[in-house]
């Protein structure tokens, strides 16, 4: 599929996009009419076997930017490091007139160098994005070409979660979600007699499980957790509400609700955990790291646990089961999910940095082999369903469970990363000190966080979830 002009077609679409996003141009002139023949053109010039094609006939036959150097600068949070390597590495074999350069930051730090460089005008060429960064950093970004990225191009080979457009674009695409589970000492499990039979399916089941777990020194004191939720008790709660049939968002999206008669059976609960059967410790290090030192035995926590454990305690023989519900019945929704996103575009990059970017973006959605890569370094169901029907073994066993249920969790929508820098202290320690007003404390929050929402013209999107209406016939 070789192409005559100076130009591949899918430069022409990335040069039409930008022009029709109001981008400095380069004076084609065209009438709208031609232009939209053109992208219907170029469009129809990627195949829809693209998507499957794992000999990327596509890449070999149609060079990126007539085969001319051309550089791109990458920025990507260091967590991503690896699979983003391994992605340049493959990339390279195709396009070796290419010449990406990656820079890693850590979390905390990547998001406000990433702010400062755009607004200075001398940010990446390309970034990885992360939804809850979506609308703050739209401005920076270009909308991904609908003719090759939309509803009748890739969405159709990889889904994508409610409420991604912003505005009704695309800016960056979804590769797959994550959701809660219990993490476990598979040691630990043995050595309190326990076999996979004994997987807690209820809440009350992982009670019982987790005083077989615990262990305590000759006063008394806890020295192993049979089961830690420290640093996720937000979630945990959230997963708890939704069990019962409670979305902790309004319909509108403007109202948080945590303060309310369901929510605090579900602190009593855990309460009793620490306090009545003392098998917990709430101020102690997050619940990721005494699973990994050996200081608890059960924890609650997302997936992404697995790559902690893997990177950090690689000794540490561990498992994973599905978030347990109040009853064994199939709930409304047995936790929440949430999905990881690819890298986005920097409008303000040149045209023929434009083209290689998508150019590279495209072959990272049809490369099989890149994307079991960046799942398992996320621990996400991938959202390219062939993954999951062709290479389950590759992707391992804590994405292997997650898809078994993740169909029964729901989105809850783009949460600001204003509404959890607020609620992680109140949660992790300010609602456990002994002598507070949990109803009072809940109900502040629920107003804090309602202002927040309504300030971020937050969006809900459990309405999409298959089983919403499960949700609103428990909160009639």
């Amino acid at each position: 599929m070789k192409h005559k002009n100076k130009k591949t077609l899918l430069a022409v679409i990335i040069l039409l996009a930008v022009l029709a996003a109001g981008m400095a141009g380069t004076g084609c002139g065209a009438p709208e009419q031609e232009r939209e023949k053109q992208l219907q053109a170029g469009a129809q010039s990627i195949p829809d076997s693209i998507w499957e094609d794992q000999t990327f006939a596509y890449f070999q036959e149609n060079p990126v930017n007539n085969g001319e150097p051309v550089e791109l600068t990458m920025w990507v949070n260091e967590d991503w490091k690896e699979s983003y390597s391994y992605l340049i590495e493959q990339y390279r074999k195709y396009r070796p007139n290419v010449e990406i350069k990656l820079t890693c930051f850590p979390w905390k730090s990547y998001w406000i160098k990433l702010r400062l460089a755009m607004e200075n005008g001398n940010g990446p060429d390309i970034f990885h994005m992360h939804n809850g960064y979506g609308k703050d950093f739209k401005e920076y970004m270009s909308a991904l070409p609908a003719e090759i990225f939309g509803e009748d191009g890739m969405e159709k080979a990889i889904s994508q979660p409610p409420g991604i457009h912003i505005d009704g674009e695309l800016y960056f695409v979804g590769l797959g979600s994550a959701t809660g589970g219990i993490f476990y000492n598979k040691q630990m499990w043995r050595n309190a007699g326990l076999t996979e039979d004994d997987i807690p399916l209820t809440w009350d089941e992982l009670k019982q499980t987790a005083g077989k777990l615990t262990e305590y020194d000759a006063s008394g004191n806890i020295i192993v957790d049979g089961f830690n939720f420290n640093g996720e008790t937000q979630s945990l709660l959230f997963a708890m509400q939704a069990q019962k049939g409670m979305s902790v968002f309004s319909q509108d999206g403007q109202q948080f609700r945590l303060n309310n008669p369901e929510n605090m059976e579900n602190l009593d609960y855990i309460n009793s955990l620490c306090n009545e059967e003392r098998v917990c410790r709430t101020f102690e290090a997050p619940a990721n790291e005494l699973l990994g030192t050996g200081e608890a035995a059960m924890i609650y926590g997302w997936s992404w646990v697995a790559n902690y454990l893997e990177q950090n305690y690689p000794e540490v023989e561990y498992g994973f089961f599905r978030t347990p519900s109040w009853e064994e019945n199939v709930p409304p929704a047995y936790d929440y999910n949430n999905y990881e996103s690819s890298f986005a575009l920097n409008r303000q990059a040149g045209q023929e940095k434009q083209e290689a970017a998508v150019d590279l973006l495209l072959f990272y959605l049809c490369n099989d082999d890149v994307l079991i890569r960046t799942a398992r370094q996320a621990q996400i169901v991938p959202a390219k369903e062939s993954l999951l029907r062709q290479h389950m073994e590759e992707l391992g066993d804590v994405i292997r469970i997650q898809s078994s249920y993740i169909d029964r969790t729901a989105f809850k929508g783009v949460v600001p990363e204003a509404v959890y820098a607020y609620l992680t202290p109140l949660m992790n320690q300010e609602l456990w000190e002994q002598g507070n007003d949990r109803k009072a404390m809940l109900e502040n929050l629920d107003n804090e966080v309602s202002r927040i929402l309504k300030s971020y013209q937050f969006e809900p999107q459990l309405i999409h979830y298959e089983y919403y209406e499960e949700f609103t016939r428990q909160n009639q």
